[in-house]
């Protein structure tokens, strides 16, 4: 039930927005399909992100649970690419996700507050697509992931600097 609300709320949400002056920025960016890098090459080991993330980030506690405990991807400035950092974090997702069926995630896609709201959405939502793509591609079934844009709108950081823009250009894993 919960996952019908949260489709329905994306939907609205992406349906609700306005005509703004960078209405060909989000037409480019939703007609492109996204840069999913070759994640089965493990060759690949320098990330995208900034070594500076690093001093920015708090470090996260273990769960319990099993789930693990790195549940945001960060991107670089207007890019929805997955750094080598990210791959790791959704591997370790997915793997969690084959070995329980049952148990389904939320991604929720955030950009920083630069742009207008329709291009920071339409971001968000490729940030959130090739996000979930790469969970596809690592085994992940459809029906355990569900995505949600927010763009500008939930910032992690209120600051208006490049360190808060950073913490705020995240896809964030959400288990209910």
């Amino acid at each position: 039930m919960n996952k019908w609300l949260y489709l329905i709320l994306a939907l609205v949400l992406v349906g609700c927005t306005t005509q703004g002056e960078k209405k060909e920025e989000v037409e480019t960016l939703t007609t492109q399909p996204p840069i999913i890098p070759d994640i089965l090459e493990e060759t690949a080991t320098e990330s995208t992100v900034p070594v500076e993330i690093a001093d920015i980030i708090p470090l996260e506690i273990s769960d319990v649970t099993g789930i693990p405990s790195r549940r945001t991807i960060y991107f670089d400035y207007d890019h929805s690419n997955i750094s080598a950092e990210a791959r790791n974090i959704l591997k370790e997702h997915a793997n969690y996700l084959i070995e329980h069926p049952d148990a389904w995630l939320r991604l929720e896609g955030h950009t920083d507050e630069r742009g207008s709201r329709e291009y920071n959405l339409a971001l968000a939502e490729l940030r959130l697509y090739t996000s979930k793509e790469m969970l596809k591609i690592l085994g992940v079934q459809e029906d355990q992931l569900m995505i949600l844009p927010y763009g500008e709108e939930r910032p992690s950081s209120l600051e208006h600097d490049e360190e808060s823009w950073l913490l705020n250009r995240r896809v964030e894993l959400v288990y209910p």
